[in-house]
């Protein structure tokens, strides 16, 4: 199945006969770089599902403390030209390799390392649960995130079938070689916290976005960097949902974050949320909230109007990859932009009349102007 349209359970045909194969002994690469290579490649051949990309790009971050490329970057005198010189390399060598045969490789050893990086951060989540039941409820999950652990945990049941034991024991020999890394010889409570919230929140995107059909691609922008491009439902034309009341196809302009719903003066209701440049030039915000139920009829959703004049969207009637979405026209955040002088653009959702943030700023999601431009042009690419 081909990762680009199937769902979060797709299994790639490809690993058919190679599920948890060894990486290639002869590789001239470190691993860093082969992730790296492997990433840029499946850019371009577009066989790993969303979760699998983006944990590809995971994995490739953890490897970069132990390779070459670090040890050359901290010796540069020049750090952004060895960046940039470093990852002209790593285009130059993905652009050499088909999507079958030697680039294949580069793909399975890739795939195997995300999934180890994924499956690190679920082993973090039930040992959250395990603690809880042993007398730390601190820790312990929602009953939305234990949901969603029991989703990846389906996930990862039929994706490996007879190999899960084998899949669970590289994870194992993961976390003792991080946990071997640390100065304590073990793995802080921090740090399991902030992995299983990574893997919770990309199941929850991925539920999200599935429910009314959008499929999600990790693509390249100009700067180096990545972020997620989400297409409408049945290959619908770029502008064809928008048409429809809908988001279009569109570019995140932001991260997918945790925030608060203000519903009353002292109320709030925690979401998660993304911004997204769509394909009619038009900024979308998009909420992702527990239970829609809490949601009063009359949340509304601004640009926050402290350094120029307030612009609120207008509600999105037809699909929409989460449970709000909301429209906000060009005309409107470039005008506010340009009277403002802002550098980014920082949205909230309320049931209230005010058109400010509120001074601790927890419920703000930020599109950065740079980011936008950045996707304007990746829209423009067919």
């Amino acid at each position: 199945m081909n990762g680009t349209r199937g769902p979060l359970t797709a299994v790639l045909a490809m690993l058919a006969a190679l599920t948890m194969a060894a990486p290639a002994s002869a590789a001239p690469e470190d691993a860093y770089e082969r992730l790296r290579i492997a990433s840029e490649l499946e850019y371009r051949c577009g066989k790993l599902a969303w979760l699998e990309q983006n944990w590809l790009n995971v994995a490739g971050n953890e490897a970069f403390d132990r390779s070459s490329a670090k040890a050359a970057f901290d010796k540069a005198a020049d750090r952004a030209a060895e960046r940039k010189r470093h990852r002209e390399g790593i285009v130059r060598r993905a652009g050499q390799l088909d999507c079958s045969g030697e680039g294949e490789r580069y793909l399975l050893d890739g795939l195997q390392a995300a999934w180890v990086s994924a499956g690190v951060r679920f082993a973090f989540v039930t040992q959250r649960a395990r603690l809880a039941a042993q007398g730390k409820p601190a820790l312990d999950l929602t009953p939305e995130e234990r949901q969603l652990a029991e989703l990846f945990g389906g996930l990862l049941r039929r994706r490996f079938g007879q190999q899960l034991q084998a899949f669970e024991q590289q994870v194992g020999q993961r976390l003792q070689a991080m946990a071997a890394e640390r100065p304590e010889g073990t793995l802080s409570v921090y740090e399991m916290l902030y992995g299983s919230g990574q893997l919770l929140d990309d199941v929850r995107f991925m539920r999200a976005i599935e429910g009314p059909g959008y499929v999600a691609r990790e693509v390249p922008l100009g700067d180096g960097s990545a972020t997620t491009q989400l297409s409408p439902p049945d290959g619908a034309a770029p502008k064809a949902a928008a048409d429809a009341g809908g988001l279009p196809r569109a570019v995140l302009v932001s991260d997918v974050s945790r925030f608060n719903i203000r519903v009353d003066r002292d109320k709030w209701v925690e979401a998660h949320g993304f911004v997204s440049l769509g394909a009619d030039d038009a900024l979308y915000v998009v909420a992702i909230a527990p239970d829609a139920a809490t949601l009063p009829a009359t949340v509304r959703a601004v640009l926050d109007a402290d350094k120029g004049p307030p612009v609120e969207g207008t509600r999105v009637t037809g699909p929409c990859p989460g449970t709000l979405c909301f429209r906000f026209p060009r005309s409107g955040y470039d005008r506010q932009a340009k009277l403002a002088g802002v550098l980014q653009h920082r949205a909230f959702i309320t049931a209230r009349p005010e058109n400010q943030l509120t001074k601790d700023k927890r419920e703000a999601i930020s599109a950065f102007l740079t980011r936008i431009e950045e996707a304007r042009r990746k829209l423009a690419t067919p």
